[in-house]
């Protein structure tokens, strides 16, 4: 067992390590959350793209682009950020800049999106090839770089049965599509309310 003058020597060696990493690398949580929100945008919008593909090409392979994990694990680290961010300075700007919200939101949006991509693989590549679908022409640019979500022009979802005989689809599964794309979207909105204070800052 350390003596008291070996343990007291122990632990001024261990307060000075700490302020010096502190001083020269500090813990930039901040930027880390950004870098987070950035790939997320990424991953979530390639998954976007693999969806308008499969429902608007024929010949689209089945584009597993962005196995599930990978959103998953990013919300995970970003929570874990904001988390520990909030903690040591629950006043500060994550709590300016609504990143509680933005996490939660982001964990939504993975979730609706991958929900989205399960349904739509139930369907024939390029089901709605033939189909007026400026909401899913448009779907990619939901999450684009800048925080403003993009509004789509959403189906009528009374014409949904309609569509569904014209194109020989399951009424059904085109409703429970359109359900996961309203939630979705809805995210989206809110994400984009919450994200925009970033245009106003270098």
């Amino acid at each position: 067992m350390l003596s008291s003058p070996a343990l007291r020597a122990a632990l001024k060696i261990g307060l000075a390590t700490l302020l010096v990493n502190a001083l020269f690398w500090p813990i930039n949580r901040l930027a880390e959350m950004g870098q987070l929100d950035r790939q997320l945008r990424g991953v979530v919008t390639q998954r976007l793209e693999a969806i308008r593909r499969q429902l608007k090409e024929p010949g689209a392979a089945d584009w597993r682009a962005n196995q599930p994990i990978v959103g998953s694990r990013l919300c995970q680290q970003l929570n874990q950020l904001v988390n520990d961010e909030l903690r040591s300075n629950p006043r500060g700007p994550a709590q300016r800049q609504h990143w509680r919200q933005r996490s939660l939101l982001w964990e939504r949006i993975n979730h609706h999106s991958m929900a989205l991509q399960r349904l739509g693989q139930l369907l024939p590549p390029g089901a709605l090839a033939s189909a007026a679908t400026p909401w899913l022409e448009r779907l990619p640019a939901l999450l684009g770089p800048n925080p403003a979500a993009e509004i789509l022009d959403l189906p009528e979802r009374q014409r949904l049965p309609d569509l569904a005989q014209a194109e020989g689809l399951p009424p059904l599964l085109l409703l429970a599509l359109d359900d996961e794309l309203q939630r979705l979207t809805r995210s989206a909105q809110s994400l984009a309310l919450a994200s925009r204070g970033d245009r106003l800052r270098p």
